[in-house]
C-alpha cells in the first residue's frame, strides 16, 4: 500500500507541476544554464513518529542542450545533508514528466531510515555517480520533526487534501472512533514564513455549509475539518512549492493527544518553457 501511495504522489506531483504540456519558446529567447540537474527549492515540513521511516519527494529539471548528462537513476548513492549530519537515503521512485529538446522534468522520492526524536532540517542532496564523483545540490528547506509519540487510535481519517496548486488550506474528514467527545485544537507545522490557522468545519468533505467554532466531535461522529492558512504578509497566492505533513492536536477526556495527517503537496502549475526557465535560471 505504501509503495502504491508513493507512486501516486510521484504522478500527482508531476501533473500539478506541469499543468499541461509545456509550450515551447524560441530557443534563442531563453539562455538555458549549462547541462545538468537543477532541483526545485521546496519549503516543507513533515511530522513523524519514531517508528516511521521519513519520506520526501523532490522535483528537478534536467537540462540537456547538447551533451548527454548523467541521468538521475544512474547515480549510485543519495545522501541528504542537514546541519552537520549526512543521512543516506534510498530512492523509491524516479519518474520523468514532460520532455523537450532542452530539458526533462523529474520527480524523485527518497526514503530515510528511522530517526530518534529530533528536528532535522535538510537543505542539500549529495549524489555520487558510478565513477565516485560527487555533486551537491540545493533542495530548499525540509523540516523533519520526529517525535516519540505513537499514532493515536482515537481518530480515523476519511477523504483528505492530497494536492493543490496554492497553499490555501488543508482539508480532512475525521471520525471519532471512541465513546467520548473529542475537541480538535490546532494544526502544527513550521515553514519559512509564519502562518496562522483558522478552523472551519462541514458535515462531510463535499459539503459547502461551512461552520465556525464547531471543532468538537461527539462519540462516533464524523466531520470535515478545513484548516485555512493565512499570514501577515498577504502572500497566500504567491507561487510556492510546499510539502506538508502536519501534526493535528486534539483533546479527549482532558488529555492532550497528537496524530499526523498525511502529506499534501502544494505546487503551482507550470505550463510554459519560460516558467520552467524562471525556476532554475
Amino acid at each position: 500500500m505504501k509503495r502504491k501511495l508513493i507512486h501516486l504522489i510521484n504522478i500527482v506531483l508531476l501533473v500539478i507541476m506541469i499543468g499541461c504540456s509545456p509550450q515551447t519558446s524560441p530557443s534563442e529567447s531563453l539562455k538555458w544554464p549549462p547541462d545538468g540537474l537543477y532541483f526545485i527549492k521546496w519549503d516543507s515540513y513533515h511530522g513523524y513518529f519514531e517508528d516511521e521511516e521519513p519520506f520526501i519527494q523532490l522535483s528537478a529539471v534536467q537540462v540537456h542542450l547538447g551533451s548527454n548528462p548523467q541521468k538521475i537513476n544512474e547515480y549510485k548513492e543519495f545522501v541528504l545533508v542537514s546541519d552537520g549530519e549526512e543521512i543516506k537515503a534510498t530512492p523509491t521512485g524516479i519518474n520523468e514528466g514532460a520532455h523537450t529538446k532542452e530539458y526533462s522534468l523529474i520527480s524523485l522520492g527518497l526514503r530515510l531510515p528511522k530517526v530518534k526524536a529530533s528536528k532535522i532540517i535538510l537543505s542539500k542532496l549529495k549524489l555520487t555517480d558510478p565513477n565516485n564523483e560527487q555533486k551537491t545540490y540545493d533542495i530548499g528547506k525540509w523540516v523533519l520533526d520526529i517525535r516519540k509519540s505513537k499514532e493515536s487510535q482515537d481518530l480515523k481519517l476519511g477523504k483528505k487534501t492530497f494536492a493543490s496548486g496554492v497553499f490555501d488550506y488543508y482539508k480532512a474528514e475525521i471520525a471519532n472512533t471512541t465513546n467520548k467527545p473529542i475537541h480538535v485544537k490546532d494544526l502544527e507545522f513550521q515553514l519559512a514564513e509564519p502562518y496562522s490557522v483558522k478552523i472551519t468545519t462541514t458535515d462531510n468533505f463535499n459539503s459547502t455549509n461551512t461552520k465556525e467554532n464547531d471543532n468538537s466531535l461527539n462519540a462516533g461522529q464524523t466531520k470535515a475539518f478545513q484548516f485555512n492558512f493565512a499570514n501577515n504578509r498577504q502572500a497566500i497566492n504567491t507561487p510556492k512549492f510546499i510539502s506538508l505533513r502536519p501534526f493535528l492536536h486534539y483533546e479527549i477526556d482532558n488529555q492532550a493527544k497528537t496524530m499526523i495527517l498525511p502529506t499534501a503537496i502544494y505546487s503551482p502549475s507550470i505550463g510554459t518553457d519560460k516558467e520552467i526557465f524562471e525556476l532554475i535560471k
